[in-house]
């Protein structure tokens, strides 16, 4: 005879297979976690272990899928005192070294920074009570753009909320939804979790890892310099020219370009931001400098000249107008004509070589001052 059906039995069977559906996902997620090959799950403890090898003179290889808005909180908060030049900006300048700069400093640049990135870096510098000396601050033309904003800085919104909050500028909605909503997705990622899956196999990046450290400025691997710099990996520094030249074509080939999205104008609003931002350095005691980096000479025409979007020309004239307003000295250009440069001197579409961000750089700064033998990083 055949049992009757209850209930009962219906829900606990739609419960058991929902279970089986789900258990691939929850097993996937609990990979994804417990290896975490990005470190993005134990960002602030491995990060913290980065930044206490940086600031006691290590160099670090292989950290850029790390969160690096949260490293710069981190080793701005292992200071011991204001830093006599500090460097803001995109992955455009993140390869400018005291060695290279020929003078103290420590460089907060991170990978697609906007201007609500450099205001996060500024105010963890504020927060510490330890504001920089000058600072020397790459703008790009996207952080000009107010549909621009990939959000780096979910992780530090608090220290974002406060510098808006002093500067009278809207404030942010909170970020803990956002990210915590970006940490659940990334859990359940089917890429994700296979990296993690790979990872442990082969043992090769586990989060219980120490950071790989050397005192080698070049290494098989990207790395973090004491500094806060970064130099290549031998990969990219070994880059021909023809490498160059397919980056340029993939560039251009991409419409919008990176950071163009809805840029039509230049807006009051970022205007505004980054003016406001320039004249609270300067009364708190810093001395912000403006350095503008070119872009590749097959790459500049197109962009300066495409209808659709603002022109790289007329965002430069919007900084040089803010600066003119604000007090502060603008050197280099999006222009390579302008700036000095050649396709010789490109890694990529938009990345100058090291030895022209060290040039651009010391245009910027003005002649070196003499060394400090024992305040190198003012550690």
């Amino acid at each position: 005879m055949k049992a009757k059906r209850t209930p009962a039995a219906d829900g606990a069977r739609i419960y058991l297979k929902l279970l089986a559906l789900a258990s691939p996902v929850l097993l996937g997620s609990a990979v994804s976690v417990a290896v975490d090959p990005d470190h993005r799950f134990h960002s602030r403890q491995y990060s913290a272990r980065i930044a206490h090898y940086l600031v006691s003179g290590y160099n670090v290889i292989r950290t850029g899928e790390i969160d690096e808005r949260m490293l710069q909180q981190q080793f701005i908060d292992s200071l011991v005192c204001p830093p006599p030049l500090a460097i803001f900006g995109s992955s455009r300048i993140m390869t400018l070294s005291s060695d290279d700069a020929g003078r103290n400093l420590i460089n907060n640049g991170v990978s697609n920074a906007s201007l609500n990135d450099i205001l996060t870096i500024y105010q963890f510098y504020r927060r510490r009570r330890l504001v920089p000396r000058s600072i020397l601050i790459d703008v790009d033309p996207w952080m000009l753009n107010e549909a621009f904003d990939e959000k780096g800085w979910l992780s530090e919104w608090r220290d974002l909320s406060a510098i808006r909050k002093d500067l009278r500028l809207p404030s942010i909605r909170s970020g803990t939804f956002a990210e915590l909503s970006s940490r659940l997705h990334l859990m359940a990622s089917p890429g994700y979790v296979g990296r993690s899956a790979a990872v442990a196999f082969y043992g090769s990046s586990l989060p219980s890892q120490p950071p790989n450290i050397t005192h080698a400025r070049f290494n098989a691997g990207r790395t973090r310099l004491s500094d806060g710099a970064i130099t290549y990996g031998a990969q990219y520094r070994q880059r021909s020219s023809d490498e160059t030249r397919v980056d340029v074509r993939k560039f251009l080939s991409v419409h919008p370009h990176y950071g163009f999205r809805g840029f039509i104008s230049v807006t009051a609003a970022q205007r505004e931001a980054l003016s406001l931002l320039l004249r609270l350095m300067r009364k708190e005691g810093a001395q912000p400098l403006i350095v503008l980096m070119p872009y590749h000479p097959r790459v500049f025409p197109p962009m300066n000249n495409n209808e659709k979007f603002v022109s790289l020309d007329e965002i430069e004239n919007e900084i040089r107008s803010i600066a003119g307003e604000t007090g502060v000295s603008v050197s280099g250009s999006y222009s390579p004509l302008r700036a000095g440069v050649a396709d010789s001197d490109f890694v990529d579409a938009i990345h100058l070589k090291p030895a022209a961000v060290a040039v651009m750089a010391r245009r910027a700064l003005g002649p070196a001052p003499v060394p400090m033998k024992h305040d190198r990083h003012c550690r």
